[in-house]
């Protein structure tokens, strides 16, 4: 068995983030050595595009996969171009995949061209969760949303309005409808409005803080 020494795996259980997107609250394994194996470009598509569970011939033969319970194992997939961590529990399941640092994944891509190509047996299940947006976008729209339900919730029309007219520059007379256009734009993933939305409502808060403070004064 082949294998590449001293990295460092982001196994975020829900998304597959590029390595500057990683954060401190990551699921981040520093491993010393990890299994390598060269394998195609459709396996790496399939890695990416579906919950993978390698066959029990596999697993024990070319993984070394015990059946511990609770136990994870690590390895590494490169087809020459691209290169992926991937964490499977004691049944061959895939549980994540992760990037690699950029040194890490030039290091790899070269490595597996003295590797033989393996041909991984494995059993295709439904389709995984491909994370599209950058993960600040993520969480500035998460942080508007949280916001706008609250607003909804707490029926709050004044605040409402006020971030529709800033946002969309007219007024609108419908409670629920500026509530269902601002989170259908939110949807968008339009940058410059979410960055703008973001402010308006962070600034809101500044505001009211400032204004405690004042009467305490």
């Amino acid at each position: 068995m082949n294998y590449y020494y001293d990295i460092v795996l982001n196994f975020d259980m829900d998304h597959l983030w590029k390595f500057y997107e990683w954060d401190e609250s990551d699921y981040v394994l520093s491993l010393k050595k990890v299994p390598l194996f060269h394998v195609s470009f459709e396996t790496i598509c399939d890695f990416l595009k579906y919950e993978i569970t390698f066959d029990e011939n596999f697993k024990k033969s070319c993984l070394g996969l015990s059946n511990k319970k609770g136990e994870d194992y690590a390895i590494l997939v490169c087809d020459g171009k691209n290169a992926y961590g991937v964490l499977l529990d004691e049944k061959g399941c895939v549980l994540s995949l992760s990037s690699l640092l950029v040194h890490d994944e030039l290091e790899v891509c070269e490595y597996v061209y003295s590797i033989l190509e393996t041909k991984m047996e494995y059993t295709k299940g439904k389709c995984r969760k491909i994370n599209h947006p950058l993960r600040q976008l993520s969480k500035i729209q998460n942080f508007i949303l949280v916001e706008l339900n609250t607003l909804l919730d707490q029926k709050n029309e004044d605040k409402l309005a006020y971030l529709y007219y800033e946002c969309f520059l007219k007024e609108e007379q419908s409670f629920q409808k500026m509530y269902d256009e601002m989170v259908a734009e939110v949807q968008k993933e339009n940058l410059p409005f979410l960055l703008e939305l973001e402010y308006l409502i962070r600034l809101s808060y500044r505001q009211v803080s400032l204004s405690n403070k004042g009467q305490l004064l």
